[in-house]
């Protein structure tokens, strides 16, 4: 299935609007740059990043409030079919875990 076919019925310019605004706020955020060069450098396998940071800062922005209020972590799921162990899982949390002494505000 294409990305489009989830827009169906939605107008071609609509959808380009959509997604133009989106990058556009999303690209203008270093706090959100940063976590995703971090977890490009966390090296994990098939991982993305989830979308409650991405919509929350979009309702924030459109309510006219600061884009990162309220957004607490940002989520990275990822699947590593060859070491499903809770220890791995461990070991790979820790190096991107939660660091409040840099997160840029």
């Amino acid at each position: 299935m294409r990305v489009r076919d989830n827009f169906v019925g939605i107008p071609e310019d609509a959808i380009g609007q959509q997604i133009e605004f989106l990058h556009d706020i999303l690209g203008q955020r270093p706090l959100f740059l940063e976590v995703l060069q971090r977890a490009r450098r966390l090296g994990l396998p098939g991982w993305y990043l989830a979308a409650g940071c991405v919509a929350h800062t979009v309702w924030n922005v459109l309510g006219s409030r600061p884009p990162d209020e309220g957004i607490r972590d940002y989520d990275l799921p990822y699947f590593e079919p060859n070491d499903l162990s809770r220890g791995a899982e461990d070991m790979a949390s820790t190096p991107g875990g939660s660091r409040p002494h840099d997160r840029a505000r």
